[in-house]
């Protein structure tokens, strides 16, 4: 379903991919469960109360971006794979504020970012259980 996209069109293409799972949720059996919400995750504090979530799962950009870093001509795949707009910190910040007590929080990265990843899970009072 996802198609290579030109970067004139990069946004139009992303929101037409958002569009197209969102079509797919509405005619799956968790219609009523699921819901979804297209904002920055950094405004996810004023969209939610603290505690609101019993599972949080996330695929971050997994590239610390300096201006020197190699990226794609793509606007969409170099926000993706690169802290451009958001860093580690921000989500596992979030994580924290939105996740219930003993909520589970999931994460997929790369393993030569681990030991920066568990400093932050520990500074944000997560106790990772598996690796």
């Amino acid at each position: 379903m996802l198609e290579i996209i030109e970067k004139e069109n990069d946004i139009e293409q992303f929101f037409d991919v958002l569009n197209k799972r969102s079509n797919m949720t509405k005619n799956s059996k968790f219609v009523e469960t699921v819901s979804q919400i297209c904002d920055d995750v950094l405004n996810s504090d004023t969209i939610f109360e603290s505690e609101s979530f019993d599972v949080i799962t996330c695929n971050p950009p997994y590239f610390k971006y300096i201006e020197s870093s190699f990226v794609n001509n793509s606007d969409v795949k170099t926000i993706a794979r690169h802290e451009v707009k958001i860093k580690i910190e921000d989500i596992i910040k979030k994580a924290s504020f939105l996740l219930k007590n003993h909520g589970t929080f999931a994460m997929v990265h790369r393993p030569d970012r681990l030991v920066e990843i568990l400093d932050l899970l520990k500074k944000y009072n997560f106790e990772p259980k598996r690796v």
